[in-house]
């Protein structure tokens, strides 16, 4: 009798979902550019070039899709995260839009808040394209978003004050004074 040893292998390792950090990168508001760092072994995945004087991006739920707000030239870059030689498609703004923040909680739209202009702007992410401008305060510098995606709040700095914003049908809802020169805002509940 003779016994036969099969071999257990085993598993290759703990898989799990990719997780990248991003770093924007202004260029002194020439043509900028966003690094994507694998944060598993903190190394660089992807550069990607974006518009002039990127200041701030945004990323959709599951971190699928990268949005970036170029104040320098009234414009949005928008490219899939994970995908190294994704191009960066380039969604125009009105003129005199200085985009300066972009944020989502949801799939299907991404706002950008314009402190140019006193606007929201509303994209539609899944075709890349500005649909909405929603009038708010002077100097919108932030935006937060209820996890419901129900209710969003844009921050305006020139004139002290948060807009609440109805997702649903994309309309102001409350002007809220808040003090001098508020910057930042973070939504929490439902």
């Amino acid at each position: 009798f003779r016994p036969v040893a099969n071999p257990s292998f085993p598993g290759g390792g703990d898989p799990q979902g990719q997780r990248n950090a991003i770093s924007v990168n202004n260029a002194g508001g020439a043509i900028g550019s966003t690094t994507n760092i694998n944060v598993s072994g903190d190394t660089v995945v992807s550069s990607h070039t974006v518009g002039k004087g990127p200041v701030h991006a945004g990323v959709t739920p599951g971190g699928s899709r990268i949005y970036v707000a170029n104040a320098s030239d009234d414009s949005v870059s928008a490219y899939l995260t994970f995908l190294a030689g994704a191009v960066p498609v380039t969604i125009s703004l009105p003129a005199g839009s200085v985009p300066v923040f972009a944020h989502t909680t949801q799939g299907n739209r991404v706002y950008i808040a314009n402190s140019g202009t006193g606007t929201v702007g509303v994209i539609d992410a899944l075709s890349n394209v500005l649909t909405d401008l929603i009038v708010v305060g002077n100097n919108p510098v932030a935006l937060a978003e209820l996890p419901s995606a129900s209710k969003l709040y844009c921050v305006n700095q020139g004139d002290g004050t948060v807009t609440a914003i109805s997702t649903v049908d994309k309309l102001v809802v409350a002007t809220i004074p808040v003090g001098k020169a508020p910057c930042s805002g973070l939504a929490l509940g439902f």
